[in-house]
């Protein structure tokens, strides 16, 4: 049987507490979570996904947004790969931007063309800065403003003041602070081996932590 496609690229941005995630894939991914928000557009094909405000579907032009703890999953729907493009940041980033710290994004899937051209903006900047093609200092000054741009469209039209149902930061707080006093943890969670925890995170988030720590430190 042939592996389902999957190609999944993460990359840092500029700034700290902001990456980006570009994917093609037929895979379905089981329920998860991030710690960070999530801005995105859906450009090839459709998906049908569980979110915090149930299942909803997708189709390609649309906006994918999630929630720091906000478990989720992601089908194909209709055959054949779909493709999307991700922003991800920290709660800090987005709180800096509206002033306030208790911000959720109101839909899982968005259609908002202005919201979505500004968006497609800062993801082609973004790939030329981690390309190598944008290093001046009016490439970044360029950067900064398309994301100012994509924050305060987000915050203005799809985001409230209505406090998380799950209070993620201190989850994660929770589980750092117990992995650094438990070394052995992961063995305790189930995995019998670093490949097994390998194959987990990668069929999760599309991509290997190795990747991760590889896109994290360039």
């Amino acid at each position: 049987m042939t592996a389902p496609c999957h190609q999944c690229r993460v990359a840092r941005a500029p700034w700290a507490g902001v990456h980006s995630v570009r994917t093609e894939s037929e895979r379905h991914f089981g329920r998860h979570w991030h710690d960070t928000y999530g801005i995105g557009v859906l450009e090839q094909g459709a998906q049908r996904s569980a979110s915090g405000r149930g299942e909803v579907d997708a189709q390609a032009g649309d906006l994918l947004a999630c929630n720091p703890g906000e478990v989720h999953d992601g089908r194909p729907l209709g055959g054949g790969a779909r493709r999307w493009r991700m922003v991800h940041f920290d709660r800090a980033v987005l709180a800096a931007a509206a002033g306030r710290e208790d911000i959720e994004l109101t839909r899982p899937v968005i259609c908002d063309p202005q919201l979505q051209a500004a968006l497609r903006h800062l993801l082609g900047q973004l790939e030329a800065w981690q390309a190598g093609r944008a290093g001046t200092d009016l490439d970044l000054l360029a950067c900064e403003e398309s994301l100012a741009v994509v924050l305060g469209r987000l915050l203005a039209a799809h985001a409230s003041a209505a406090p998380l149902s799950l209070d993620a930061g201190d989850h994660v707080a929770r589980l750092r602070e117990r992995l650094g006093d438990e070394l052995q943890a992961a063995a305790e969670s189930g995995f019998a081996d670093q490949s097994h925890m390998t194959r987990a995170f990668t069929r999760h988030l599309g991509f290997t932590p190795g990747a991760w720590q590889r896109a994290m430190a360039q």
